[in-house]
Parts: structure tokens; sequence; C-alpha cells
């Protein structure tokens, strides 16, 4: 990763390509095949040709985007059998594989306190054939047991989809003490648009519950990529003044 991202800052396209090319799973319908049996691997091999042929260049664009983002301080998390902590997709599809590999998840990180999203998932890489592979996680949503497509979005995107909304109700306690302020929730948005996740991220702790409790009756219009329904991952500031 770290030599793709020198090629790309090079400007050296042949070296970018051929670091590229070297990701590429050379008999990738044996392969799928193999680790995902005859249920799920003929899915996942259509899907893995048709990603790529779609966009020659996914592997590039990848990688010059985590670049341009400043992305570049990598995590990489090893999932495997028992499964491992890590990304929903890839615990599912670590549990559908008829032979168990290794799967790789890496993550681009900008320490950057004014980006929104500080984090991005790469992608997914396997070992075959005496090197590290990418798999697109496009090619792991077409598993049949495979979790809804979420996406992040930044908090001014969201704020326009919230069609209903509960005041919070200010507690008793933080009123008789003087506190106020804001109160930052991170929030996962299902594809019927109520919020099935709520966190606090940021604000005074005793205001914390009161946002929750809140925020958790929200509603929002439901987000569709490409057509289908997806979940969303975002966060809310909510005022206790």
């Amino acid at each position: 990763m770290e030599s793709i991202f020198g090629a790309i800052r090079s400007g050296d396209q042949a070296e970018t390509s051929a670091y590229c090319s070297s990701f590429l799973i050379s008999d990738h319908t044996a392969w799928f095949v193999k680790v995902f049996a005859s249920t799920e691997g003929p899915r996942l091999d259509a899907k893995y040709s048709g990603v790529l042929a779609a966009n020659p260049n996914l592997f590039r664009d990848l990688f010059a985007t985590s670049l341009f983002h400043s992305r570049t301080n990598l995590k990489i998390t090893v999932l495997q059998r028992p499964v491992d902590p890590g990304p929903r997709l890839a615990q599912v599809a670590v549990q559908a594989m008829a032979i168990p590999v290794p799967l790789y998840y890496v993550e681009g990180r900008n320490e950057d306190a004014k980006d929104a999203f500080p984090v991005s998932g790469i992608g997914y890489f396997v070992y075959v054939d005496g090197g590290f592979r990418f798999l697109p996680t496009e090619v792991l949503e077409a598993l049949s047991t495979a979790p809804p497509l979420r996406i992040r979005i930044p908090e001014s995107l969201l704020g326009s989809q919230i069609t209903y909304r509960v005041t919070p109700v200010y507690p008793d306690q933080a009123r008789a003490t003087g506190i106020k302020g804001d109160v930052v929730v991170h929030i996962v948005v299902g594809t019927d648009g109520t919020v099935k996740e709520a966190t606090v991220v940021g604000g005074d702790p005793a205001l914390g519950q009161a946002a929750l409790d809140a925020v958790r009756q929200w509603k929002c219009r439901p987000t569709l990529l490409n057509s289908k329904p997806v979940e969303v991952d975002s966060t809310v500031t909510v005022h206790l003044p």
C-alpha cells in the first residue's frame, strides 16, 4: 500500500498499474468456488468479474482517493475463524467460507481533525498464490447473507433527510446546576428511516441521555443508492439550551 501511494504521488502510471495488476486474483473462478463453495462462489465470482469490467481502474481510483484525502495512516484488521471483531460484512464473509482463509480489512486514517470522516475503509485483501489480492467490497456484498449496505454522509446532508424530530427533555439535574450546551450523537439510520443505533460522542455527560432519548425517536427519509435502500452512518448535534 505504501508503495502504491508513493507511485501515485510521483505520477508513475506504469508502476501504479503494475502494483494494481498484482492485486488481481488470477484464477478467480476456481478460487471463489473453492473458498465459498458452489452455493456462494459462482455469485461472488460473477460479481468480481462484473465490478472489474465496469471499472478497470477501480483499484487505482480507490488508492488515489485515499491519498487525496490524506487517509494514508493504515490500519489492518485480520479476520478469521473464530470470527474476530471487525466490519459486519467481513464477519459475515468469514462465516460464509467453506474453506476458512484470513480476510484482511484495510482502513486509511487521516489524523486531521478538520476531516468530517477521518477514517475510510479502503477494502479487503486475501492472500492467494503467494501474494495479497484485492477483494472489492461490492463482491462481498453479493453474499446472500450480506447485511444492508451502509454509507457515511455528513451531518449537513442528513439534516435535510430528517422528517420527524423529538425535542430532548432538559434534565432537572442539569437545569439545577446550569449545565447546557450541545451533544454530538453518532447514529446509524436503518433502511426504513428509523434510528437503529445511537451513541454519544461529544458533549457534557449530564446531557447525553436526554439527547439519546430524543434522537432514538427521530425518523428520516430512507436513503437510496442505485435505487436500493441503504443504511446511513452519520452524526447529529442536539442543542440543549
